[in-house]
């Protein structure tokens, strides 16, 4: 049997009872805390089906999952453009440290 989940308002175990109505079965799943609750008639299986099925939930989920891929992506990049940066920086610091005497090789070098 499929394990049943939490209560979705308060997060607290589900209770459940089945019984025989006639030559049908049925079974009812609720919380003891908020009295929300699902009563089906038929197999176990379906109750527990309805009970555990969560559109919100697994809709929230989905975009939760959406938005992490994307802030990680987005920090790969920040963190890929901040190692440009940092080289690009030494870069000019070394050449601001190279005395003046010297040209740089794209300097234009004027007779002297």
């Amino acid at each position: 049997m499929t394990e049943l989940l939490p209560c979705p308002f308060c997060s607290d175990p589900p209770s459940t009872k089945r019984w025989d109505v006639g030559h049908k079965k049925a079974m009812r799943i609720w919380c003891d805390d908020c009295s929300v609750n699902s009563c089906v008639q038929g197999v176990d299986e379906i109750a527990i089906e309805k009970w555990n099925t969560r559109p919100i939930e697994e809709h929230l989920r989905a975009e939760v999952d959406r938005l992490t891929k994307e802030r990680d992506e987005a920090r790969k990049e920040c963190r890929d453009y901040r190692n440009r940066l940092v080289a690009h920086l030494y870069c000019i610091q070394r050449i601001n440290s190279i005395p003046t005497e010297y040209h740089l090789p794209w300097e234009n070098k004027t007779d002297e």
